[in-house]
C-alpha cells in the first residue's frame, strides 16, 4: 500500500522527498538521535517532536522518510505534506551545491497516521544504516563520474590555453596531473562497478515469491558495508584530487567563478562528509572486519598460512603477463592480513576503539582492494587495443597502493611493537617485495597513460 500510494509519483517526478536522519546532536552518531513518537490516545497517529538537520531537499520535499524513537527504539516513519507539525526551516547558506535545497526540519506534535509506520517499531535503525550503505557506493559512482567530467574539462581548457608560444597541455608537469587523474578515476570506477556486479548478482539468487524476499535483499547489502564505504572514501577523495588539479591547470581562471572549475571545486568538497564522513567509513571498514575476524566470517589465519609457502602459491599464474603482478597482490593479501591478526592479538575487541591503527588500517584495505579488483577488471578485458593500455593504468595503481600498504603497515609496526620488533618485522616485509623482483617505470607508464587522452 506504501509503495502504491508513494512510489509511481515519486518516479515520475511530481512528488519529490526527502530523507532526514541527522539531528543537531546526532551526526556521525546517528541512532543517538532524541527525536521521539509515541502513540496517540486514539491510536490512529504517531505524534512526532524533534528537530533534523542538513537535510537535502527540505524546503521543497512533498515526502520525507524520517527517525523518532518509540519507547526508546529507533523507528522509521514516512510523512509526507498533509500531516500537521510539520515545520521547514530556512535555507542554509553553502560553500557549494548551491542548486541543492538544504534545511533543518521541525516536528511538533506531528500527526503521522499509523499505517505510515516504515517496517516495524524497533527497526529503523536497520533502514537507516541500509539507506546509508547504498548511498555510499552511490556516491561512488557519482564522484568517479565527476572525475571524468573533470579530467574533459581541464584538458580542453589545457589544449587551448597558450603560454610560451604553445598549448600547455605540451608540458610535461600537466601532462603528468592528468596521467594521475586518469589512474584515480580507473580506480574508482573499478571499485563501484565491482561492488554493484557482487549486490546484483547475489540478489538475482533470491525467490522473488519469497516472503522475505525484501529482508534477504536488505541483508545482501548491509553484508556489503565494508565495499560501500571503500567506494565512497575512495571515490570521494579521487574527486577531491582530480577537482584540486582541476583548478591548478586552469591557473587563475580556475579561481574565477565564471569557469568550471572553480565550481567544481566548490561542490565536491561536501562529498567527504555526508552520507558518514570519510573518518567514520574509516571505521566502519575496521570495524567491520574485526566483527568478521571474531565471528570467523574471514578465515584470516587459515588464509595466513595458506599464503606462507608464498614462493608456490600462485602457480597459475606462471607465464601470464601479470604475472609479478598477480605475485605482488598474493603478497600484499598477506600483509593486511597479518596486520589484522597482530592488531587483534594486540587489542582485541578493543581495536574498534583504537583509532590511531584503525584509519591507517582502513587505508591498506582500501589499497589491497584496489590491487586485487584492479588484476581481476584487467584479467577479464577481452584482448584489445583498451586492454594494452590499461595495463599502464593498472601497473601505476598497483605500484602507488604498494606503498601505501607498506607504508601505512610500517607505521602501524612501529605503534604496536617495541624498536627491535618493529624494525625486524619492516625489514622482513621489506625483502620479501624486493624478492618478487617487481619493478615498473613509472615515468614511462604515465606517459603512455597521457597519450591515451
Amino acid at each position: 500500500e506504501q509503495k502504491s500510494k508513494y512510489l509511481p509519483k515519486l518516479s515520475s517526478g511530481e512528488w519529490m522527498a526527502c530523507y532526514a536522519l541527522t539531528e543537531p546532536s546526532a551526526g556521525s552518531d546517528a541512532m543517538a538521535g532524541t527525536s521521539t513518537a509515541k502513540l496517540s490516545d486514539d491510536k490512529k497517529h504517531y505524534l512526532l517532536n524533534g528537530q533534523k538537520i542538513y537535510i537535502t531537499n527540505g524546503s521543497w520535499a512533498d515526502i520525507c522518510v524520517t527517525f523518532a524513537k518509540v519507547n526508546g527504539k529507533m523507528t522509521s516513519f514516512i510523512l509526507d505534506k498533509s500531516c500537521k507539525g510539520w515545520e521547514i526551516g530556512a535555507e542554509e547558506k553553502k560553500m557549494g551545491i548551491k542548486g541543492s535545497s538544504t534545511t533543518s526540519i521541525y516536528f511538533e506534535n506531528c500527526e503521522v497516521p499509523v499505517e505510515n509506520l516504515l517496517g516495524k517499531v524497533g527497526e529503523g535503525g536497520h533502514i537507516a544504516l541500509n539507506v546509508l550503505y547504498a548511498g555510499r557506493w552511490k556516491l561512488g559512482f557519482s564522484s568517479a563520474a565527476g572525475c571524468k567530467t573533470g579530467i574533459q574539462i581541464a584538458y580542453n581548457f589545457a589544449k587551448e590555453r597558450n603560454q610560451f608560444s604553445r598549448s600547455i597541455a605540451n608540458f610535461g608537469m600537466i601532462q603528468n596531473k592528468f596521467s594521475k587523474m586518469v589512474v584515480k578515476a580507473w580506480e574508482s570506477d573499478t571499485l563501484n562497478y565491482a561492488t554493484t556486479g557482487s549486490i546484483d548478482s547475489m540478489i538475482a539468487t533470491l525467490d522473488k515469491a519469497d516472503s522475505k524476499y525484501y529482508e534477504k535483499m536488505q541483508k545482501i547489502i548491509e553484508d556489503h558495508a565494508i565495499e560501500a564505504s571503500i567506494c565512497k572514501v575512495l571515490g570521494s577523495e579521487a574527486l577531491a584530487f582530480c577537482a584540486d588539479e582541476g583548478v591548478q591547470i586552469f591557473g587563475g581562471a580556475g579561481f574565477i567563478e565564471e569557469y568550471p572549475a572553480a565550481a567544481m571545486y566548490r561542490d565536491e568538497r561536501i562529498n567527504r562528509i555526508f552520507e558518514g564522513t570519510n573518518e567514520i567509513n574509516r571505521l566502519i571498514i575496521g570495524g567491520i572486519l574485526l566483527k568478521k575476524a571474531i565471528l570467523e566470517e574471514i578465515p584470516i589465519r587459515d588464509t595466513i598460512l595458506k599464503l606462507n609457502d608464498f614462493d608456490n602459491f600462485n602457480q597459475a599464474a606462471n607465464n601470464h603477463i601479470v604475472e609479478k603482478e598477480v605475485d605482488l597482490v598474493e603478497k600484499c593479501r598477506k600483509i593486511v592480513l597479518n596486520t589484522l591478526n597482530e592488531l587483534i592479538i594486540k587489542y582485541g575487541q578493543d581495536l574498534k576503539n583504537e583509532q590511531w591503527v584503525l584509519e591507517p588500517y582502513a587505508d591498506m584495505v582500501i589499497s589491497f582492494s584496489v590491487m586485487n579488483l584492479g588484476i581481476i577488471r584487467y584479467n577479464q578485458m577481452e584482448e584489445s587495443n583498451k586492454k594494452n593500455y590499461t595495463l599502464s593504468i593498472l601497473r601505476c595503481s598497483l605500484s602507488r597502493h604498494l606503498d601505501i600498504i607498506m607504508s601505512k603497515s610500517k607505521y602501524i609496526n612501529n605503534y604496536i611493537f617495541d624498536e627491535i620488533t618493529s624494525n625486524e618485522i619492516n625489514h622482513r616485509l621489506e625483502s620479501k617485495i624486493k624478492s618478487l623482483n617487481w619493478y615498473v617505470d613509472t615515468i614511462s607508464l604515465e606517459k603512455s597513460i597521457y597519450k591515451t587522452l
